[in-house]
């Protein structure tokens, strides 16, 4: 479902919602986000979710640039590290790390070892780095490489913002049509079917309580009977 598709659905829950032009799209949308994301958060921490393709995003080709170690980590060397030309989007996180899926050479065929900086530094430091390819997200938002000879980088993730046209339309992948004057309402709401519903039927609630200050009614939803009491 698109976003467009489950404002439309949080607003048929009530009446007052669907009729009443105050509550826009853009208040809508940012509800359901925020209320997906908590949802989203309670099953990845219970090991749900990561099978799924509804919920993860594709950058399929982040650009990198090398450059010093020592730019990026408390660490004194002249070794080079690449790190991503744009920021990443601010990613999910939950009680086991950021939510992602995988991160890969641009074919995808080969999956990249996820570290913390710390960790990185601990296996330099003991000269235990092996054959592995390392990654990490620093906190600056920027995605880290430990080879600084590898140019363009594939990670699959769940973002908590929306992914730059840069991202998710680079020049770089051949088989991405940038859809033309792309409106964000159109684009994919990030959330399992399952969910959708749950998240529509809490934010009707919250918005209604916002904009309209009407009692919560569990019995039905907060549906059409509080209209008929009105």
């Amino acid at each position: 479902m698109t976003n467009r598709d489950v404002i439309s659905l949080t607003r048929s829950r009530h009446r007052l919602l669907s009729a009443d032009g105050k509550v826009t799209d853009r208040a809508i949308l940012k509800e359901l986000r925020s209320t997906s994301f908590t949802l989203i958060r309670r099953e990845t921490n219970l090991r749900k979710l990561w099978n799924t393709n509804s919920l993860f995003t594709n950058l399929p080709c982040v650009e990198m640039e090398p450059i010093a170690l020592s730019e990026c980590c408390d660490f004194i060397s002249e070794q080079k590290i690449g790190r991503s030309v744009l920021k990443l989007p601010k990613l999910g996180e939950g009680y086991y790390g950021y939510i992602i899926k995988g991160i890969f050479n641009v074919e995808g065929n080969r999956r990249l070892t996820e570290v913390t900086p710390t960790r990185y530094i601990n296996l330099l430091k003991l000269n235990n780095l092996g054959n592995n390819i390392y990654v990490w997200i620093g906190d600056d938002n920027h995605l880290y490489c430990s080879d600084e000879l590898i140019h363009l980088i594939k990670i699959v993730a769940f973002f908590e913002d929306e992914p730059s046209e840069e991202l998710l339309y680079p020049s770089c992948d051949c088989d991405t049509v940038k859809p033309k004057c792309e409106n964000p309402l159109d684009r994919d709401f990030k959330a399992p079917g399952y969910l959708i519903d749950n998240t529509a039927d809490i934010v009707s609630q919250k918005l209604l309580g916002t904009y309209f200050k009407l009692p919560q009614d569990s019995t039905n939803d907060g549906r059409d009977s509080q209209v008929e009491n009105t």
